[in-house]
């Protein structure tokens, strides 16, 4: 235990770390769509089961693609390329997770959750690297089971809330919702991002 409180105390001196770890609890909660796409398909829609199972598939390949892509601009992104592709792929996965609940089709579904799902994955991968970098290497392992419990418990918060709020009022008002805080948070980190270089330029002038 005094092991873990140590790294908490290691994040809350580095704010940078923290504010990953934020990001990537919004980017579990807007994941968190997923447990409402059951709901929806199953018993919104009327489908079978087999049509949720190959709905899986666009969700799989959208994490292939995501690895593919960051992987190959990994290492050319600079810092201030890494957070607007961050806060970008979150407003993205807002908007995906609108669209998925509002479109007829199971072809513009699928597409749907294509884009959602390699946007989530995208900006996770980002995030994970980015944390490592961040983070000495001492501290990495707690870090890491700080950040796990915060996204998880945030994922499981969501799930539940998402879950019966698409039961009351149904789950095409929900992804408004959902989609709407996924926008606002990746607006919010783009802007955090940039008050946070504009303080780092002020104090270097000084």
């Amino acid at each position: 235990m005094e092991r873990l409180n140590e790294g908490f105390r290691y994040i809350g001196k580095h704010r940078e770390i923290a504010s990953v770890i934020g990001y990537q609890m919004a980017e579990r909660v807007c994941g968190a769509y997923y447990i409402m796409l059951m709901y929806y398909v199953l018993t919104e829609r009327g489908e079978g089961l087999y049509v949720f199972g190959l709905l899986d598939i666009p969700l799989g390949l959208g994490g292939v693609i995501a690895g593919i892509a960051v992987n190959k601009l990994s290492d050319s992104l600079s810092e201030k390329g890494t957070w607007r592709v961050q806060g970008w792929a979150l407003i993205a996965m807002g908007c995906s997770i609108v669209a998925v609940f509002h479109a007829k089709p199971l072809l513009g579904l699928a597409i749907a959750i294509l884009f959602a799902s390699t946007a989530q994955f995208s900006s996770s991968i980002l995030s994970v690297t980015k944390l490592q970098r961040l983070s000495d290497p001492a501290y990495l392992a707690r870090v890491f089971s700080i950040r796990e419990m915060a996204t998880m418990g945030s994922f499981s918060a969501s799930c539940l809330i998402l879950g019966f709020s698409a039961e009351q009022v149904g789950s095409a008002t929900v992804s408004v919702w959902l989609g709407f805080f996924g926008v606002a948070a990746g607006l919010l980190w783009l802007w955090s991002r940039r008050k946070l270089q504009k303080d780092r330029r002020s104090t270097m002038m000084t």
